[in-house]
């Protein structure tokens, strides 16, 4: 069974890991639910861009955002879980580090920031946390 939260928790540690390494790449498998994620990660600044790469297996290659050679991502955290999904209507999404962080949640509109979220009038499943 495929499961998005394996993933996504495989993504982030990675990520974690890389950067502590001082790593400018990190190569993940291919995932379109991981893809839009990361769309939202490089709008809002965390990651410099990242890259899909199609040559008999599919990769995603992120290039990791530095600044004054420290990582730009301080806190990444998964918070929907395979048997504990985290639904908030959109009166109720939470602010993370007041406003310096961003909660990454997926709504019937696409996967988004909870600001947007709430600028649309919409609620979803939490996804998780980045400062």
């Amino acid at each position: 069974m495929f499961d998005i939260y394996n993933f996504l928790s495989d993504a982030i540690n990675k990520i974690l890991i890389y950067q502590k390494l001082n790593l400018s790449y990190v190569f993940l498998s291919f995932s379109k639910k991981l893809i839009n994620i990361l769309k939202v990660l490089k709008f809002n600044g965390y990651i410099n861009n990242f890259y899909l790469f199609d040559y008999k297996i599919s990769l995603i290659i992120i290039k990791l955002k530095y600044y004054k050679k420290k990582p730009v991502i301080k806190f990444f955290k998964k918070t929907s879980k395979l048997n504990l999904k985290i639904y908030k209507k959109y009166k109720n999404l939470p602010s993370f580090m007041n406003g310096l962080g961003v909660i990454i949640i997926t709504t019937s509109k696409g996967v988004m920031t909870c600001c947007e979220a709430k600028k649309i009038g919409v609620g979803g499943e939490l996804i998780c946390y980045v400062f």
